[in-house]
């Protein structure tokens, strides 16, 4: 099993992601949901994880707000998040909650007043990474949000044994 860094962009549209420690492995994915279910499908995500045969050494979840969000929209919101929390930290897998603003500043994004988007620094620190979901046209921001918030994590690793 290949050690990991674990990015997880929560919410409906999100995305899981996979980072090696070191150079090489690089996998993302959108966020399993069940049919017709405002929660992520654990069952699947363990799947998921045994699929990409990986060990996560520390799983980053964003940490956002439901601010402008309905009351029903955050607590669907809420649970979800909630849910992915409680799975991964009942795996035994140290879980941390780095805002958006900490993350993208890692990869090279962000900026004043979020001039510099997501998906150029992704690209170019993941260029062999099909940043589509399967069965879609379009590239998945919850993956690749995911695949920025996974090198973050990777980042924060490295930098904690070095």
């Amino acid at each position: 099993m290949t050690p990991v860094a674990i990015g997880l962009d929560p919410g409906k549209g999100g995305g899981i992601a996979a980072v090696s420690l070191t150079p090489g492995l690089a996998i993302a994915a959108p966020l399993p949901y069940l049919r017709n279910d405002n929660q992520p499908d654990t069952d699947r995500l363990l799947a998921l994880l045994r699929e990409w045969n990986v060990r996560p050494v520390l799983v980053s979840i964003e940490f956002v707000t439901s601010f402008k969000m309905g009351r029903q929209s955050a607590f669907v919101f809420g649970q979800g998040v909630g849910a992915c929390v409680a799975f991964f930290t009942t795996m035994g897998f140290p879980v941390i909650r780095p805002p958006p603003a900490k993350w993208m500043k890692a990869i090279g994004a962000g900026g004043k007043n979020g001039t510099v988007g997501t998906e150029g620094p992704v690209r170019r620190l993941f260029p062999q990474v099909n940043l589509v979901a399967p069965g879609c046209r379009n590239v998945h921001d919850g993956m690749v949000d995911a695949l920025g918030i996974a090198e973050f994590t990777r980042q924060q690793v490295v930098g904690a044994a070095s």
